[in-house]
């Protein structure tokens, strides 16, 4: 059930803007956000590109946008076309000096295999800005993402959060996704966890 007042809907071009520098702000740990706002705003325009690609926004009753959710229905192809499109992208973030300790990071990445067993869908990104989370936005997002979904005829999916944000394992857990497994992604401890529609 959605709060009063908050209405979900899809993202556009017009907000990459701002989804890059919430997503910067909210996720500072993230390696995705480390790599900065440019690399961020990169890989939304090339992610919304994708036809299997659902990105939402979710606004309060005063017109103002809260949240993102990014996700995939087909979370393999998305990502191999993202690499391709920002080879130069990223490598261009990499090379920054503030950004060089990350370089080891993404080698590793390279050689590391996909979680077992292959789920198709995955909620890539999720975030709602501090001063209102708890509030019915993230649910909101997550329920209008299984809609997408289900209209995929997904019948579940992952996602995927960094070990130590216990909040935001709460959140998935309490919103019915289930523990999966724990591996290092990036060299950095991620819990997943999935959810059946």
């Amino acid at each position: 059930m959605r709060p009063r007042g908050l209405t979900v809907e899809p993202m556009l071009d017009s907000d990459i803007g701002l989804a890059a520098e919430m997503a910067v702000r909210l996720l500072p740990a993230s390696v995705l956000t480390q790599l900065g706002a440019s690399f961020v705003k990169a890989l939304y325009r090339a992610a919304l590109e994708h036809p299997a690609t659902v990105a939402l926004k979710a606004i309060d009753s005063s017109g103002t946008t809260i949240g993102f959710c990014l996700a995939s229905s087909d979370t393999s192809d998305l990502l191999r076309g993202l690499r391709r499109r920002l080879l130069f992208t990223t490598l261009r973030s990499l090379l920054s000096l503030v950004r060089l300790k990350l370089i080891p990071r993404f080698v590793s990445g390279i050689f590391e295999d996909e979680p077992r067993p292959h789920l198709a869908a995955e909620l890539l990104l999720l975030y709602v800005d501090e001063t209102c989370q708890r509030q019915g936005g993230g649910r909101a997002l997550t329920g209008q993402l299984e809609t997408a979904f289900r209209g995929r005829r997904v019948d579940r999916y992952r996602v995927a959060v960094r070990s130590q944000l216990t909040k935001a394992k709460a959140f998935y857990a309490a919103t019915g996704f289930v523990f999966e497994q724990e591996r290092l992604v990036l060299g950095e401890p991620m819990t997943y966890f999935v959810r059946h529609l």
